[in-house]
């Protein structure tokens, strides 16, 4: 009878004291650090990019907006030059806005002045982060900053890049492994003097040989309430 009860009991206490070994099974393994092979994915995926880029021109729409209205919206067209420079030739922009006088007319200026620098910021940042530098990836490597988590073992992974161009920003790379192609790009940095907190989140498409490209960028300023998307499209061959 007492064998009976401190069974009962002892059942009981495991219940109490540890719920979740019940439900949960074998805890998810953490974050490890990134191998040489792990980030020549990366760098590769990027280089394979910009060698097939040389032999395409494309469209490139930068869309800003403030409060979600639309301010501008530029349109390129982008190809290599014979020199291998990517040149941006502007097809389409924004007509300027109407001058208003008197004081008023000086605060608006001002305003429209402070908000075209940080706008024009956001659009610099994206260039600074998107294409990744391949020498600032293998920075990260070699100082023990590149992680990897294993999102679906054998399958997928997130590899992340800490502190990549400034203190406290990261890249995060989600990873097909089984084709070692990357399929999406998430970006934390900050922008301006008062290092506002933004985010960047990249699509990538890609060409028939799998070989991807970045499609659109949407990089998020929360405390502006600014949003620059950058869109490329109609990928065509270059006429020989």
């Amino acid at each position: 009878m007492n064998s009976a009860r401190t069974f009962i009991w002892a059942l009981i206490a495991m219940a109490l004291v540890a719920p979740s070994a019940w439900s949960q099974g074998t805890p998810k393994a953490g974050p490890k650090p990134a191998t040489q092979k792990h980030i020549d994915t990366i760098k590769k995926s990027f280089a394979s990019s910009k060698a097939l880029l040389r032999q395409y021109e494309w469209i490139e729409t930068t869309v800003t907006s403030l409060k979600g209205e639309e301010k501008s919206r530029v349109v390129k067209r982008c190809y290599y030059g014979a020199e291998g420079g990517l040149q941006k030739v502007v097809t389409s922009a924004p007509p300027k806005a109407k001058k208003t006088r008197g004081i008023r007319g000086k605060i608006k200026k001002k305003k429209m002045k402070e908000m075209a620098e940080y706008m024009k910021s956001a659009a610099a940042l994206v260039k600074s982060y998107i294409p990744p530098d391949p020498a600032k990836i293998q920075a990260c490597k070699a100082g023990g900053r590149a992680l990897i988590h294993m999102t679906d073992p054998g399958k997928r992974a997130k590899i992340q890049l800490n502190q990549y161009l400034v203190p406290g920003d990261s890249l995060s790379f989600d990873v097909d492994l089984a084709k070692s192609r990357l399929l999406e790009l998430n970006i934390k940095s900050v922008l301006g003097e008062s290092k506002d907190p933004v985010t960047l989140d990249v699509r990538f498409g890609a060409f028939p040989d799998g070989t991807i490209y970045t499609s659109r960028t949407t990089l998020v300023a929360k405390a502006k309430e600014v949003t620059v998307v950058i869109e490329n499209s109609g990928y065509k061959k270059l006429a020989k």
